[in-house]
């Protein structure tokens, strides 16, 4: 999946979210419909991720994503708070905060 070029937004999180090296794909491994969907991260933080993802998600959904580290794929359940469909209708950009903090040696892994 390549990146698609996003269109600007106005930020409105309290927390830094940290750009991240990996350009793996995360998993959507459980949702209401149809899947698993593929989602490419775009950035994290130890609160939430923000996703580039195929798919439309709505807010307030809670989804979980399977993220890939050095010791393997960690499931993270996460609540969609920001779901904003880009120009052409095929990408979504999503933000959610996880139900649980990333751990400093998770997230050193996912940088």
């Amino acid at each position: 999946m390549s990146a698609p070029t996003l269109a600007p937004t106005s930020e409105r999180r309290t927390g830094l979210r940290q750009p991240t090296r990996s350009r793996q794909q995360c998993k959507l491994i459980r949702n209401n419909g149809d899947g698993p969907w593929q989602a490419t991260i775009r950035n994290v933080s130890p609160d939430g991720i923000g996703l580039i993802a195929n798919q439309r998600f709505k807010r307030g959904m809670f989804i979980t994503v399977e993220l890939p580290t050095k010791k393997g794929a960690l499931a993270k359940l996460m609540k969609v708070t920001h779901a904003a469909e880009q120009p052409g209708g095929v990408w979504w950009v999503l933000g959610g905060v996880f139900a649980s903090k990333l751990t400093s040696e998770e997230m050193t892994s996912l940088l």
